[in-house]
């Protein structure tokens, strides 16, 4: 019986280990999925607010280098669908559409103007929904692993 008993709670500290372990990087995947969408919406809105107050005729030579390494590298970790689908969702339609506005303006399919009000439009809506969402997903994370004598940051 005492190996048994033994054998289960080892069993039980293994799972809540990879319980934890699992939360970690979630924790850390979020985060920075946050930070990096966080940094494109300033990127498209200063390119937004330039292109609407001096419309340069080039447009492609002041294209906006929004960063995407940790939402291309997502689709190598494990942990990326654990992500609520709303957040993938949402991230997903934010880079797809900016990325389909200023091909629009650099085509001159939109007007400078008229795209640059798009393209606030867009980085407002992802503010006001989509960046709330992640960082209160992944500060529950941290709470949790605050819980159980883990810190992040």
């Amino acid at each position: 019986v005492g190996v048994y008993l033994a054998a289960q709670e080892g069993l039980s500290q293994a799972i809540v280990f990879d319980e934890l372990s699992n939360k970690q990087n979630n924790y850390y995947l979020r985060h920075a999925l946050y930070d990096e969408v966080n940094d494109n919406v300033t990127i498209i809105n200063e390119y937004a607010d330039t292109v609407a107050k001096s419309s340069p005729y080039d447009l492609k030579s002041i294209h906006p280098n929004m960063a995407t390494f940790v939402w291309e590298n997502m689709r190598y970790s494990a942990n990326t669908l654990e992500t609520p689908t709303q957040i993938l969702t949402e991230t997903r339609r934010f880079y797809m559409a900016s990325a389909d506005i200023i091909s629009k303006m650099e085509t001159r399919f939109y007007g400078a103007k008229f795209g640059a009000n798009k393209l606030k439009e867009l980085t407002k809506a992802v503010s006001e929904s989509t960046l709330p969402m992640l960082k209160d997903n992944y500060q529950t994370l941290a709470v949790q692993l605050k819980a159980a004598d883990i810190t992040v940051e």
